[in-house]
């Protein structure tokens, strides 16, 4: 029997959402859980199986999406010998303390000398309203301006405000015009974004194959969100070619750039062989930063190979209780019903344990995983 858990490798965004740092969710990776029956205690595991797909409501062929998530983010400058570089991290310090009229200041002043990252910056402010009065015609007019002296950051920028139709006329025209000209630029989300457009046919007329150079260009970039999604293609002959070899590689990649759920699909890999030989501990190292990351579908593997000791994975039920009850509270299906027959089987302290691992869990990428009972 099959359970289907959708996870979301990148939230859309809220109602409030304004002006993206990406415009694109390009795929909703999905992990499939297999449920079978693995006589442990009388414990039903689930062992997962990857599936990578590319996925919608309908269950149609997948495109492409495109919404608008996130904020633009005031970027930092990489001009260390520039000599109003004292003033603009004065600037980037103030603004991270959250004193935003002072940064506000900072990067106006050196606005008006023509510094670009600056001019990018201070139009941030102005668009959020931070530091002082909000005013989006003067943060659009800056983003030109910035644009102008080649900034990528700023043309992406204007980019997704033509997309979205935010402060600007919506043209989606001229977005694919501003993201050309960033991706030129060496700006990987800009290729992405192209790369998206070109897959689902938005603003330009679909070729899978100019879609293909752009994810490349963009992953080649070392932009990890185009290297998962291009492992994903590659893995599920989207392109017109299944390539475990190249998937693997990729996947590596975007771990290497800790992407969770590529960490996840890597470890997958590695335990099936796929695309590279068996590698037990690669896998299980990492499931391990997955699920720390807060990977349900690692967490439920990870705990399955602890309860059962598949693959060679030393038998710890308290860590494996621990992972679902973890899992549990992200709502993974399956988890609560598999945590109650490990404490079944265990003792009250060993149970006491478990529980007190899980409640100490915060998902981060440093987050020290309930790995043993010993911990």
């Amino acid at each position: 029997m099959f359970s289907d858990y959708t996870h979301y490798r990148h939230g859309f965004p809220g109602a409030n959402a304004e002006i993206g740092n990406h415009i694109a969710i390009p795929f909703t990776p999905r992990a499939r859980y297999r449920c079978e029956m693995i006589r442990l205690f009388n414990l039903t595991m689930c062992a997962i199986s990857m599936v990578l797909v590319v996925s919608t409501a309908s269950g149609q062929e997948t495109a492409l999406q495109i919404p608008g998530d996130g904020m633009i983010k005031v970027i930092g400058s990489d001009d260390s010998a520039s000599p109003v570089n004292a003033v603009f991290q004065s600037g980037l310090d103030a603004y991270y303390v959250q004193d935003y009229a002072a940064a506000r200041a900072a990067w106006s002043e050196l606005s008006d000398a023509d510094h670009a990252i600056s001019m990018h910056n201070h139009a941030v402010m102005l668009w959020r309203g931070q530091g002082g009065t909000q005013d989006r015609p003067s943060a659009v007019a800056l983003f030109e301006k910035s644009g102008a002296l080649e900034n990528p950051v700023s043309l992406h920028a204007l980019g997704t405000l033509s997309m979205n139709g935010w402060g600007v006329a919506k043209d989606a025209d001229q977005a694919v015009a501003y993201f050309e000209q960033a991706s030129v630029l060496g700006h990987g989300p800009s290729t992405y974004n192209l790369a998206v457009m070109y897959w689902n046919g938005v603003a330009v007329e679909a070729d899978k194959d100019v879609a293909l150079e752009y994810f490349e260009a963009a992953a080649e970039g070392d932009y990890v969100r185009a290297q998962y999604d291009l492992a994903g293609l590659l893995y599920d002959g989207s392109t017109g070619r299944r390539d475990f070899k190249a998937a693997r590689s990729w996947f590596e990649r975007a771990a290497e750039n800790d992407d969770p759920f590529a960490r996840y699909n890597l470890a997958l890999m590695a335990l099936a062989g796929e695309g590279g030989p068996v590698d037990k501990d690669l896998a299980h190292e990492q499931l391990v930063m997955s699920a720390n990351a807060g990977t349900v579908p690692a967490q439920m593997r990870l705990a399955g190979m602890l309860a059962t000791g598949e693959h060679g994975e030393a038998v710890d039920l308290v860590s494996a209780l621990s992972w679902y009850l973890i899992a549990d509270a992200f709502g993974a299906e399956g988890a609560s019903e598999n945590a109650k027959m490990i404490e079944d089987a265990l003792s009250p302290s060993d149970v006491a344990k478990a529980r007190a691992k899980a409640l100490q869990f915060k998902p981060a990428s440093n987050n020290p995983a309930p790995a043993t009972a010993s911990q």
